[in-house]
């Protein structure tokens, strides 16, 4: 499964994330918005019908709930597709951060997302935005309400799983946060990017309008090296370090006119 975690910094905005929690945390970075859509009309007899009226007045919507035990919501060897909101067979055993294919190989309750299995979270939704293993609850992009990711500081780049890199998500309130995703790319200074994980460990892609050139090809966003304020560790066209805004790491930026 793939789901979708850095524009005008200069007016307090959050960074673009990338698209699919990532190769791009949404990583655009990601919002947790309503996973299916549903028919609020009320029955009226009719055999294919969405929903029916409770006894308190209130339709009663079919489909499971994701973030709930998946014994509980489906029963034994079953799990909650977060697309469908279906309880489908479930017989996988991959545990967190195992390689993966698609979901029937992880176990019950988890996702495989960039390739590896994940733990789903709802980092906007009250009682749903804690995680296991100190990782964090980070928005991901429709069907997914969020993901557990590792947690990382971004100038340092030291991430548990190979070719993962310290990149910046939003988790919950809309906080910036530093969080280890899959991180294929290699894109450098003005290569045109739309997620964090397209360009080079080290970098994020960031607004156009946040630098002193355009773009590659005119790009809406694309990457630039991320730097410590402290340091004044920026150079050429583009000196400035300009703060994220991580609340842990004070330090961190990226470069800027």
């Amino acid at each position: 499964m793939s789901a979708c975690i850095t524009a005008c910094l200069a007016d307090d905005t959050p960074p673009k994330r990338g698209g699919t929690a990532s190769g791009g945390v949404t990583i655009s970075s990601a919002s947790g918005p309503d996973t299916a859509d549903t028919d609020t009309d009320t029955d009226t007899g009719d055999s294919g019908e969405s929903g029916d009226l409770g006894t308190d007045g209130e339709l009663d919507l079919p489909g499971c709930d994701p973030l709930a035990d998946p014994i509980e919501a489906c029963g034994p060897a079953m799990a909650c597709d977060p697309q469908t909101l279906a309880c489908v067979p479930a017989n996988g055993a991959g545990l967190v951060n195992d390689g993966c294919m698609n979901d029937g190989e992880c176990t019950p309750g988890l996702v495989c997302f960039d390739m590896r299995c994940r733990e789903l979270c709802g980092p906007d939704i009250p009682g749903e935005e804690m995680c296991n293993d100190d990782r964090v609850c980070t928005r991901a992009s429709d069907p997914l309400p969020g993901l557990c990711l590792e947690p990382c500081t971004l100038l340092e780049q030291a991430c548990s799983v190979a070719f993962d890199a310290c990149n910046v998500a939003i988790s919950s309130g809309g906080s910036l946060v530093s969080v280890c995703t899959a991180n294929p790319g290699a894109g450098v200074d003005g290569d045109m990017c739309e997620a964090d994980g397209e360009c080079l460990p080290g970098y994020l892609c960031t607004a156009a309008a946040q630098h002193s050139l355009p773009c590659s090809g005119d790009a809406a966003f694309c990457c630039t090296p991320t730097c410590d304020v402290f340091e004044q560790s920026c150079f050429g066209l583009e000196p400035i370090c300009h703060v994220l805004g991580l609340a842990d790491q004070p330090g961190a930026g990226f470069c800027g006119p």
